[in-house]
């Protein structure tokens, strides 16, 4: 077979894959996660997988968030013939296109038959055992060491599947389990029949005892009668008395039921009616206070507020402004500075006059006018400066005045809201209106409370309905009571009912006992009369049932004898394919050893082998004697040549998932060698993720 295309839906990573593939080895590359592993059981399960399966972790393969099943397409070349296999895992739909007749074939049946005929491999069993050879997967040639001894046979005998020896051998031990099974449920013929005739032994030995003892039955007989009367009559006396005491108990317990009923009700009705009293007199008491908006005693509160705390910033400000009044005072230029500097401005101005009028310049007329000046200008500035502080002391001054007159403008019309609210209900101020509003919120609360409380002991009833069901309970009391009076001669305790009640039970269990000794008394005399009869019946079924037992127990015999000899008959059958597949494996794996191993021999039974050591000079158990390296090495050598052996002249596609990583450089160069060569009988997929095998061949698929 070879593979030249796969189309591949909805599976795991592969969303939407496809890929074309070419004769010899098929190299496909991608990292870790890429899809490699997933590629692997995409191109199984086309070959192998019942479309139509419900195996969870067939359907678990389904790619996430996919609404629908995968669906796999293979185009592939068989002796010479194209053919497309297509599996639809959401319909189930399975089909093989011939595209030399345009033939479909859509039995399930013919289509597995056709690829495992081009295959050469019968099953996924054996594929997976010997022809997909995954990463740390490589011994599974001995966890399916059954289903490869039977393909191994039936090369050799060429006979079908359903002839094998190991179907003969399962046939011929599921019969043996049939005759000899003994387990605790379901028992096989030999020990049935076995407990069978204990069981007539038994009934014979009984049978024989019974005959012997009929004179004594019959007096046991007159015995169990006059027991039996006597136990009826005292078992109706006693009854009758537990029956009435019974009655007395459930009558006195009826009475006290019904008295904490009349006491329940009695007290809800006073409670009730003291309630309603309670509410009349609130809400008369309610009635007499206004009803006053929340609102409106909310404004009247702020507002209230609101003047106390101008209040407080009033006499704050009416004091700043009287201490600026002061300081506008104290801060004006004084008449002494005003008078100094208009004295020393007009001297200024009389020397500058007298300069430019007469031209006289002396030392005198200087240091004068120098000094006038000077005079001017310190007077000046002092003037000014103060001018300037008085300014700033008015505008401070103008602003208080305005913040205070803004104050006194905010109290009038706080007053007037207050005021307002207060003549609306008529009160003098504002503690007494939130007084008012706080006792008829307590009043309403109290009612709400009393009415809560009065529902409660209602229970959704009206008062008249409970009055009427007081008088129900009155009544059905009296009656009560007066049948409690009728009975009072039965009642007793709890503790002596009870231990009446357990005597009446015993003589029941008596009366059944006696009634059930007298028919099988009266069975025995019956039988009894018929026992001889009865005895030889018995000894004839026994007689019957040694005879199947020995014949059942000589086809036994015949049946181990026969799975013997079928067990011998297949090793030798096997030794000769056996030996073959020593001879095949040495080669490989000398081959790949570069000769350091290369004798290989395989147990005839278990399928497992053993490795000639040259070093030792003895066949060793690879598992702790060879590397991890060498027991890979021998287990693909081994792999290889059941792949050639098993398949015959057919040639089944080869799945390497990255094989050789325990492998050294050499070797792993010697086991490409034997892939070379394989290629090309065989079509090979490599799977890898590292660059080892670059240039190995032409035909590279990489994954993304």
């Amino acid at each position: 077979m070879r593979i030249e295309k796969c189309e591949i839906n909805r599976y795991g990573k592969l969303k939407s894959y496809s890929a074309d593939f070419g004769a010899g080895i098929n190299l496909i590359k991608g990292p870790n996660e890429a899809g490699k592993s997933t590629l692997v059981d995409a191109l199984t399960d086309a070959l192998f997988e019942n479309p139509k399966t419900t195996r969870k972790e067939i359907k678990a393969r389904t790619s996430w968030g996919s609404e629908q099943d995968f669906e796999i397409n293979l185009e592939f070349e068989s002796e010479g013939l194209t053919y497309t296999l297509s599996k639809d895992f959401e319909s189930g739909d399975i089909s093989l296109l011939k595209h030399s007749s345009g033939e479909t074939i859509e039995d399930r049946k013919r289509v597995d038959s056709l690829v495992a005929g081009s295959l050469g491999l019968s099953n996924k069993e054996v594929f997976l055992a010997t022809a997909c050879i995954r990463q740390d997967e490589m011994a599974r040639i001995s966890d399916s060491p059954e289903a490869i001894k039977d393909r191994l046979e039936a090369l050799i005998t060429g006979g079908k599947e359903e002839v094998l020896a190991s179907r003969a051998i399962n046939k011929i031990n599921a019969s043996i389990k049939a005759l000899t099974k003994d387990g605790p449920k379901n028992k096989g013929e030999i020990p049935k029949l076995q407990i069978t005739r204990d069981e007539l032994k038994y009934e014979l030995d009984k049978a024989k005892r019974e005959i012997d003892s009929t004179s004594g039955n019959r007096a046991k007989l007159r015995e169990i009668r006059s027991n039996l009367a006597r136990v009826v009559e005292e078992l109706k006396v006693k009854s009758l008395q537990s029956e009435n005491s019974r009655r007395a108990l459930l009558v006195e317990d009826r009475v006290a039921e019904l008295e904490d009923r009349f006491g329940d009700l009695k007290s809800r009705i006073n409670i009730v009616e003291r309630s309603e009293q309670i509410v009349k007199k609130l809400r008369e008491e309610i009635a007499e206070l206004p009803i006053i908006d929340k609102s409106d005693l909310k404004i009247a509160e702020d507002q209230s507020v609101k003047i106390e705390y101008l209040e407080t910033k009033k006499t704050s400000t009416e004091s700043e402004v009287r201490e600026l009044t002061e300081r506008i005072d104290l801060s004006s230029p004084s008449f002494a500075i005003k008078l100094m500097t208009i004295l020393s401005l007009v001297s200024s101005g009389a020397a500058f006059y007298w300069y430019k009028f007469t031209g006289t310049a002396d030392v005198n007329f200087l240091i004068g006018s120098g000094a006038a000046i000077a005079l001017f200008s310190i007077c000046a500035f002092i003037w000014w400066k103060r001018n300037r502080n008085c300014v700033e002391i008015k505008t401070q001054h103008t602003l208080k005045k305005a913040r205070l007159d803004e104050m006194l403008e905010d109290i009038k019309a706080a007053q007037i809201s207050i005021d307002t609210v207060l003549d609306k209900y008529d009160f003098e101020d504002v503690e007494s209106l939130r007084r008012s509003f706080e006792r008829r919120s307590e009043l309403e609360k109290e009612i709400k409370n009393e009415l809560h409380r009065y529902d409660e002991h209602l229970s959704d009833k009206s008062l008249k309905e409970i009055e009427d069901e007081l008088r129900e309970v009155t009544r059905d009391l009296a009656v009560e009571s007066e049948k409690c009076r009728e009975l009072k001669i039965y009642s007793m305790k709890p503790d002596e009912l009870a231990e009446l009640e357990n005597s009446v039970k015993a003589l029941e269990s008596g009366k059944k006992k006696l009634e059930s000794d007298l028919i099988t008394i009266e069975r025995h005399l019956d039988y009894d009369e018929s026992g001889i009869e009865h005895q030889a019946s018995i000894e004839e079924r026994i007689e019957e049932i040694d005879s199947l037992l020995a014949r059942k127990n000589r086809r036994l015999q015949v049946l181990e004898k026969t799975r013997d000899f079928i067990e011998k008959a297949r090793k030798d059958v096997l030794k000769s394919t056996l030996q073959q597949l020593d001879d095949e494996t040495s080669q490989i794996l000398g081959e790949v050893t570069s000769g350091r191993y290369s004798k290989v021999r395989f147990d005839r039974q278990s399928l497992r082998f053993e490795v000639y050591s040259s070093e030792r000079e003895d066949w060793v158990d690879p598992q702790g004697n060879l590397s991890r390296g060498t027991v890979d090495q021998l287990f693909l050598a081994a792999l290889l040549a059941l792949v050639r052996i098993i398949s015959e002249e057919k040639h089944p596609v080869i799945i390497l998932d990255d094989p050789f990583v325990t492998f050294d450089e050499q070797r792993r160069n010697n086991a490409l060698d034997v892939l070379k060569r394989l290629g090309d009988r065989y079509q090979i997929f490599l799977l890898t993720c590292h660059d080892h095998y670059d240039g190995l061949t032409e035909n590279v698929i990489q994954l993304a």
